[in-house]
């Protein structure tokens, strides 16, 4: 992410090649962990790119761009995923550059993510695993098709070295535990 930021900063205003080469990899540095905004970026950056005959797909990074949009948006739902998308449509790119400026410097420089890594929807998902619902009841309740739950539940046991959704289940209630007020 940092990477992207500083070559941002050294784009010039109006040069749209350059802009959403570095904002489309910075809406894949940040599909995890702030998988709205990271759409809205990755739209904005392909919307640019479609009058200048250069498509992201046909791009080296193009799979990487392609596989960070996929992950942005099994992080939503298809209504909130599609909103976010929908919302980079209309930027310019001088509006871009500047949001993605002020984004950012309002912040520490990069998303903080928990210690364990773990995305909101991952521990979403978590919480339900320890609710001891089944991967299909997860898929209808959140709307995912259930391969993608599947896909969640072994990122989140990669992440914190599990190898059984019993252990998943015991960490949601030890976190639990550890957040809740002493009486």
């Amino acid at each position: 992410l940092a990477a992207f930021l500083a070559g941002l900063e050294l784009v010039e205003r109006g040069d749209t090649l350059s802009t959403t080469d570095q904002v489309a990899g910075i809406g894949c540095a940040i599909a995890d962990t702030d998988p709205r905004y990271a759409l809205r970026l990755l739209s904005a950056a392909a919307r640019l790119r479609t009058p200048l005959a250069l498509p992201v797909a046909r791009q080296p990074w193009g799979p990487r761009v392609e596989s960070g949009v996929r992950e942005a948006r099994s992080a939503l739902s298809e209504k909130e995923s599609d909103a976010a998308w929908a919302s980079g449509g209309g930027l310019t790119v001088d509006a871009l550059q500047v949001e993605v400026r002020e984004h950012f410097s309002s912040r520490s420089g990069t998303p903080q993510r928990p210690a364990h890594g773990l995305s909101r929807r991952e521990i979403e998902i978590a919480g339900l695993v320890a609710a001891g619902m089944t991967s299909p009841a997860i898929a209808d309740k959140l709307f995912l098709s259930e391969r993608t739950v599947e896909t969640h539940l072994t990122h989140i046991m990669t992440k914190l070295g599990f190898s059984s959704r019993a252990q998943v289940a015991a960490w949601i209630a030890e976190q639990r535990r550890a957040s809740a007020p002493e009486v």
